[in-house]
């Protein structure tokens, strides 16, 4: 009996979770985020970042923040990876006169340490406020950048920076925070 009841429960549940996801009006977001993209691929170590922007709707929780991360991996991209990092991020602005994307805010470096928690991967991030329509009414992006520091006696200094960036999507943005 109680197996039976388990096959019946199985399908049943499924189905309302579909009734559930079609009929229910989606919410609405104030934000988009890339998932961790590779940036640098070398043969001991890689370099994941992620981008952010978020802005302010009313009515919704949000702000005007952008965000930043920064992640090492082994080789095979995928195994949290120990090593110093540092993130910093351009809140981007589509400039109709320009043509063109323009930086509009940018913070420093953030540095810190890669590793991994029981979430994933972990490493030093970047988030600026930037204050909503600083630099006019219209289309925003975060571009983030991901550095790892790879040590190397034969460079003068031990060592050098490896990394590069991604961009989130971008969010219309109309209304200060």
């Amino acid at each position: 009996m109680a197996r039976r009841k388990a096959l019946l429960l199985g399908p049943l549940a499924a189905l309302f979770t579909l009734v559930l996801t079609v009929v229910l009006p989606q919410s609405a977001q104030a934000w988009s985020f890339t998932g961790i993209v590779k940036v640098k691929q070398a043969a001991t170590y890689c370099v994941g970042d992620q981008a952010g922007i978020d802005h302010l709707t009313p009515g919704l929780f949000s702000g005007n923040l952008a965000y930043g991360d920064a992640y090492a991996f082994e080789a095979d991209c995928v195994t949290p990876k120990v090593m110093q990092a540092r993130s910093r991020l351009d809140v981007r602005f589509w400039s109709e006169a320009q043509n063109a994307w323009i930086t509009c805010r940018s913070t420093g470096w953030t540095y810190g340490t890669t590793g991994h928690d029981m979430w994933g991967p972990t490493g030093p991030a970047s988030l600026l406020s930037y204050g909503g329509p600083v630099c006019g009414v219209g289309w925003y992006a975060t571009r983030a950048y991901a550095e790892v520091w790879v040590p190397n006696i034969l460079i003068v200094g031990g060592g050098f920076w490896s990394g590069g960036s991604t961009t989130s999507a971008y969010e219309w943005v109309e209304t200060s925070g």
